[in-house]
């Protein structure tokens, strides 16, 4: 059974809002919980049946998540992509997503085990729909409206593409597993930390077909950039992941951070090292997050 909860503060004005994350909800299948909130303020929430214990706990998550992406908005400025406007943060039960829609108003989703992209997918659409109405264009969060091949069991795929220039950094460097799924269409930049420190890294960054993305940073800032970021959000990453613990279960092993030009991802290989990766597509940013993976799962 679905319960949708509201503020008694909620104005009727929301009732469009309502309507729509309700439905939204229903159709994907993958959602135990999304919520909207305001400035960090719980507006209203649809939710599977749970008991008040859990649902208040999931209602204190999306009110963290203002605080929590917020400090990690503040270093992803530096790179010059814009503004953050999707997070998820995925463990082994779940996951908990984060949109922006407009302003201060945010929806925060928790995905069921194993159902983390059909979620996320439902939630992108709902943003889009709730930009309508305000006669605001699509941002297409999670890429998602990106025009896609599929394969007979229904699984998204990118088009290969052809590798120009590559950048090394590291000694030893990269293996040529990670150089292999870097594109200048899809994945741009990889890098490996291990220890606290980005041990080696492959970018495509040079390439031309990129260069408009440099109008107000250079490459080479660019690269310092990615290969210092670990340090500013490693601290508001552990204290989320305490909170996630509890409110979605287990630890936390992937995070997407979407801004408006492109995705920052984390995805760990062993304990102390984990895979950075960076697309500057929108439209990539859904193929950049499943080449990443795929990397991943082959270099553990």
């Amino acid at each position: 059974m679905t319960r949708v909860v509201k503020t008694p503060s909620l104005s009727r004005a929301n009732g469009p809002l309502v309507e729509r994350a309700h439905e939204a909800f229903e159709r994907s299948g993958g959602l135990r919980y999304l919520g909207h909130f305001t400035l960090g303020v719980f507006d209203f929430a649809v939710h599977d049946d749970m008991d008040a214990t859990t649902a208040e706990s999931l209602h204190r998550l999306g009110r963290y998540l203002d605080q929590a992406t917020s400090s990690l908005g503040e270093p992803l400025e530096s790179l010059a992509s814009g503004q953050l406007i999707r997070a998820v943060f995925e463990t082994e039960s779940g996951a908990a997503l984060y949109f922006t829609t407009r302003d201060r108003e945010y929806l925060v989703g928790v995905a069921r085990e194993g159902m983390v992209r059909e979620a996320d997918r439902a939630v992108a659409g709902l943003v889009t729909e709730i930009r309508s109405l305000y006669r605001r264009g699509s941002q297409n969060p999670g890429g998602w409206e990106a025009p896609t091949d599929r394969l007979p069991g229904g699984e998204l795929v990118a088009a290969p593409d052809p590798l120009r220039s590559v950048h090394l950094e590291g000694t030893p460097p990269p293996p040529d597993l990670v150089v292999s799924q870097l594109s200048p269409e899809t994945l741009h930049y990889v890098g490996i930390v291990t220890d606290g420190r980005m041990s080696c890294s492959a970018d495509v960054l040079d390439d031309p077909s990129l260069v408009h993305y440099f109008r107000g940073i250079s490459v080479a800032e660019r690269r310092e950039r990615y290969r210092t970021i670990h340090h500013r959000l490693v601290n508001p990453l552990r204290g989320l992941g305490q909170r996630l613990q509890t409110a979605v279960g287990g630890e936390l092993h992937r995070t997407v951070l979407d801004v408006e030009e492109g995705a920052l991802y984390q995805i760990p290989l062993r304990p102390g090292a984990y895979l950075l990766g960076v697309t500057l597509h929108q439209s990539q940013v859904y193929f950049a997050d499943a080449r990443l993976e795929g990397l991943a799962v082959q270099l553990r």
